[in-house]
This record gives structure tokens, C-alpha cells and sequence, in this order.
């Protein structure tokens, strides 16, 4: 889907390589403060239980990054995504008793 609307895949991690690399900066630390993923924001404590953490290994966080402007030829045929386009021939009725 994402080659479809012309991304390309920046890098893909597990939950725990992310957490990992991320929670070293400064930054991402306070932002994760900020929405409530350390706690109640006074301690670097995790929200999650430990068995909630092993299954987290199994998320993905990734980035997509959107290529050059699309060509006009693809601009066009995704104009109509999601709209459904029928013809007279793909309507059937069906008689019968409900």
C-alpha cells in the first residue's frame, strides 16, 4: 500500500529496539512524559505491566517517508480511491420472496 502512494520505508523497529534507542535522548523522554507513557510524569517508571512489555515486542514503529511529486499519470488514478464506479451491467435485481 505505501509503494502505492509512492513511499518509501525510512526504517522499521520493534517496540523494544525503538524504546530502546529512542528513551536515550532528551527529548523523546519528556515527550513521552508529556503523554503519560512514564507514569504519572514525575518518574521514569513505565505504564506498562512486564507481561505488557513482553508483548510489545511484537509492535512495529516505522517511518514513511513520501517520495518526489507523483507523475500526472498516477495523480489521476488515485483522484477516485475509495469511489465505487458502476455500469448499467453490474446491477443485478434479484426477485424473490423476503
Amino acid at each position: 500500500m505505501a509503494e502505492e502512494y509512492d513511499f518509501e520505508l525510512v526504517f522499521v523497529k520493534n517496540n523494544h529496539e525503538f524504546v530502546d534507542e529512542y528513551m536515550k535522548k532528551p527529548e523523546f523522554v519528556e515527550l513521552m512524559r508529556r503523554l503519560g507513557a512514564l507514569g504519572d510524569g514525575n518518574q521514569d517508571q513505565s505504564t506498562l505491566s512486564p507481561d505488557e512489555w513482553e508483548v510489545a515486542y511484537l509492535y512495529l514503529a516505522f517511518v514513511l517517508r513520501k517520495r518526489g511529486q507523483p507523475d500526472q499519470t498516477r495523480k489521476n488514478s488515485r483522484r477516485d480511491k475509495g469511489k465505487m464506479h458502476l455500469n448499467k451491467e453490474d446491477i443485478e435485481n434479484v426477485n424473490g420472496a423476503v
